[in-house]
């Protein structure tokens, strides 16, 4: 009888209580609550950092910014001082840009031609061929250079020009007289027109010749009559 009842007593339950970590489990808790707090005392120094540097990058970018907007205005203040000042020189310079642009140096070069006239004479009469004849005494040489009215700037229109628009260039350069002593030159301008004259005195039998550069002698028409390597006229003393 006490033996079932104690078989039917209710059993007492039995608790084990969990063994404390042991050995790199620990260890790993510890380290990590560690690093934790490492990571949580580092963040402030490492915003104070990031707000530095940014501060550092900032000012740099604004005093390069400044910098930069104070060339931008003396760029200003220099263009507007030229639009007021030098507004023809500034359209000139447009419209020499453009126009070499578009229609190419030697298209310019060729097409400006038609604003320039060239004549030759000797005595008054004009050189139309390879030789011509004078009677002995004074001789003149003149030639004539005229530029016709036109809107160009001259450093467009003078392209089509014996000079090519070369300030630098001159008449004299592009004719010459040889086989004559005490030959007088002169250059005058008048407008649009330049005349350059030798004169000297001739004497029968001498060997007189006018020497012309191959772009005048181009613009002459003796060129295309006599081939674009001619560059000699003879002068017969009778």
């Amino acid at each position: 009888m006490n033996r079932k009842k104690r078989e039917n007593a209710p059993q007492e339950e039995v608790f084990m209580e969990s063994a404390p970590p042991q050995g790199n489990d620990f260890s790993a808790g510890r380290g990590g609550r560690i690093a934790a707090k490492a990571i949580l005392l580092g963040l402030p120094l490492l915003l104070c950092a990031g707000v530095i540097i940014g501060a550092v990058s900032q000012g740099l970018y604004n005093r390069a910014l400044e910098e930069s907007n104070q060339t931008l205005r003396q760029q200003i203040i220099k263009k507007e001082y030229d639009l007021q000042n030098n507004m023809d020189s500034l359209n000139d310079e447009f419209v020499i840009a453009s126009m070499k642009t578009l229609f190419g140096l030697g298209n310019l070069t060729y097409d400006m031609r038609r604003y320039w006239n060239y004549e030759l004479t000797v005595n008054g009469a004009a050189v139309s061929g390879d030789r011509v004849s004078v009677p002995a005494g004074t001789v003149t040489v003149s030639l004539k250079q005229t530029q016709k009215a036109n809107s160009f700037p001259y450093e467009v229109a003078g392209l089509g020009s014996t000079l090519g628009g070369d300030s630098d260039d001159k008449l004299s350069y592009h004719c010459k007289v040889t086989g004559a002593s005490g030959v007088e030159a002169s250059e005058t301008e008048d407008g649009l027109l330049t005349v350059l004259t030798y004169t000297f005195a001739a004497q029968k039998g001498d060997a007189l010749e006018i020497h012309l550069s191959y772009p005048l002698a181009d613009q002459l028409g003796l060129a295309e009559k006599y081939g674009y390597d001619f560059n000699t006229i003879a002068v017969n003393v009778a």
